[in-house]
């Protein structure tokens, strides 16, 4: 298992690569749970998707 948070630091500071990084480590395990939540999987995605966004603002 990969230990993602040591990228949320870089991320706060603006690093791409840790952004990246945060991103591909998470992803997945958001996607999953916006799964639970909607029936359609385009929505499951855009749910994630602006998830995923509002974290790196």
């Amino acid at each position: 298992m990969e230990a993602w948070y040591v990228h949320i630091e870089g991320a706060l500071k603006g690093r791409l690569d840790a952004q990246r990084a945060l991103y591909e480590s998470l992803a997945p395990r958001v996607l999953y749970t916006c799964r639970r939540y909607f029936t359609q999987e385009a929505e499951a995605e855009d749910a994630m998707i602006r998830t995923m966004t509002t974290m790196f603002q």
